[in-house]
């Protein structure tokens, strides 16, 4: 069960990532920035990709239905906090 939900996690993530809503330090990849878009965009993203069940995810397969993969994906962006706006890792370099 664990293991399922931190896969639904991980692939919120990617589709905020993929959205431009957070994104990857280029430098320290573990490290989650702000992209500048809004969490709609990732909703909308999510949504056609469901739809069109076309995607790397298979997000009809891993999801129940849509508002469990919204709802993973708010829980995403809360998590990181909308994402720093600066690598930390970065600005001790």
């Amino acid at each position: 069960m664990e293991e399922e939900t931190e896969g639904k996690r991980s692939i919120a993530e990617e589709i905020l990532i993929k959205a431009s809503v957070l994104e990857r330090c280029p430098i320290h990849e573990d490290i989650i920035l702000a992209g500048g878009a809004d969490i709609e965009d990732a909703y909308k993203l999510a949504n056609y990709l469901f739809t069109n069940g076309k995607d790397e995810w298979e997000l009809q397969h891993a999801f129940r239905d849509r508002r469990e993969m919204t709802d993973t994906i708010k829980e995403m962006f809360e998590w990181h906090g909308g994402g720093a706006d600066e690598c930390g890792l970065c600005m001790k370099d």
